[in-house]
Formats: C-alpha cells, structure tokens, sequence
C-alpha cells in the first residue's frame, strides 16, 4: 500500500533583505540537521531538504525553504515540507502534523531573528521593518521541520 503524502506550509515575515534572510536559513537551519541532503539554490533563493532515515512514525520527509521578495521591502521566509507515516494512518498523520508545526515555528522564528539581527548590525541601515510571525498551516495538511 503506498503511503499517503501530507503537506504544510509555514512562513515568517522578516525584516531584512532577501539574501541576509537565505544566509540565515544556511546557517541556522540548514547546517544543524543531521541525516539531511540539502540542495542549495542560491539563485532561486530556495533550499530542498530530504531526510535519509526519517524516524517512525516517520516514512518520509522532504521539503523546500524559499523565500518571497515584498515590494514593501524585507521578505518572507515560506518553509514547505512534504511527509508520510509508516502506517498511513490519519491518527498517526495529525500527530506528526502537530510536532511539524512546532519545530518549523521555532525554526522560522530563529531564521527570522538571526536575518533581522544580521541588518541591524550592518553600518548605515537606518531601515525599520517589521518582522510578524504568521503561520500559515494550510489547514488539512501536515509537515515536518528541515
């Protein structure tokens, strides 16, 4: 029986460029993950991520960071993962979904700090974004943190 694919979507507002914001991401998210392939694209301003031996109730877990250039200024940090459970069930599923949520909140939340405190100590910024925290679930679906 093939397992069946969640999906979630998380993203944070931050204050800073598009490229102090992807550094970050390298940094603080990226590199502190064991038993991760990472692809870098630094152009796209995107990184995919599998996992090579998720943990059960784990089957499978992969995902991309990207970023969103605002008009406004600073951007927006959307962290996306794609999952299954060894069983396929829905139980199973939410329980992951729900611990998904969480990491990737306190994931975005440090990429965010770490990009905003990045622009307030180059010389000359003067600029003053904010940087809101929004989740956004894509309620139904689930997820699971790079």
């Amino acid at each position: 029986m093939p397992h069946r694919i969640r999906s979630t979507r998380n993203i944070v507002a931050v204050a800073a460029e598009p490229e102090t914001a992807y550094e970050a991401i390298a940094a603080q998210a990226v590199r502190s993950v064991r038993d991760v392939d990472h692809k870098e694209e630094p152009a796209r301003l995107s990184v995919r991520f599998t996992h090579r031996r998720p943990r059960p109730p784990l089957a499978s877990l992969t995902g991309v960071w990207s970023i969103v250039v605002q008009a406004s200024g600073g951007c927006l940090v959307v962290l996306d993962h794609d999952f299954s459970a060894v069983d396929g069930a829905e139980e199973t599923l939410l329980g992951i979904e729900r611990e998904v949520e969480v990491e990737a909140a306190a994931l975005l939340e440090a990429v965010r700090d770490a990009a905003e405190a990045a622009r307030r100590r180059r010389p000359g910024d003067n600029s003053r974004g904010q940087g809101a925290h929004e989740e956004n679930g894509a309620r139904g679906l689930g997820g699971h943190a790079g």
